[in-house]
């Protein structure tokens, strides 16, 4: 559902089905690596950092990786279904991945498809929560932008009659 092309030129790809991303060589001859899902090449010392069909998977400038976690068919011993934005850190010695970051929504918003996160230049993140369960008359959508320790900027609800879902949202320095 997503691909990034990282500053070394290899590519990061999201396959939201296989609870995988994937980063491929920039010569397109191989991959390096596999997070997440079946034959991933890292584990997860806490099982609660895993993260369940995922969107927006993007290197950030720090080495790590920066994700939407839509959490649909998390196991209830991970937390249940619940959606967050989650910042990994990729262990290449130990070949293990950790939580760094996330941000989770207070309550608990489910977003069982479409969504994204994206790293701001100020070092807040922006989370659009981009689909929710209601009926489709009266579904919420939730954008959030938050800081490095997780707390809201500031964070917007908007409805549209009959709107299934937002996809995505980025930064605009202005609307005009």
């Amino acid at each position: 559902n997503s691909t990034f092309v990282a500053g070394d030129g290899s590519v990061l790809a999201s396959f939201r089905n296989m609870d995988q991303i994937i980063s491929i060589a920039p010569d397109f001859q191989f991959i390096q690596w596999r997070l997440g899902g079946s034959g991933s090449n890292f584990t997860f010392p806490d099982p609660r950092d895993k993260f369940y069909h995922q969107h927006a998977a993007v290197p950030i400038p720090n080495g790590n990786v920066l994700l939407f976690d839509n959490g649909n068919f998390r196991p209830g011993k991970e937390g249940g279904w619940y959606s967050r934005a989650l910042e990994l850190e990729l262990d290449f010695e130990t070949m293990t991945a950790r939580k760094v970051w996330e941000y989770r929504h207070d309550p608990d918003i489910f977003s069982p498809g479409c969504s994204n996160v994206h790293r701001l230049e100020n070092g807040n993140t922006l989370v659009a929560f981009g689909q929710s369960r209601e009926e489709l008359c009266c579904r919420v959508f939730t954008v959030v932008e938050a800081d490095p320790a997780g707390e809201v900027v500031w964070e917007l609800e908007h409805r549209y009659p009959k709107k299934f879902a937002q996809y995505r949202v980025y930064p605009a320095d202005s609307v005009m």
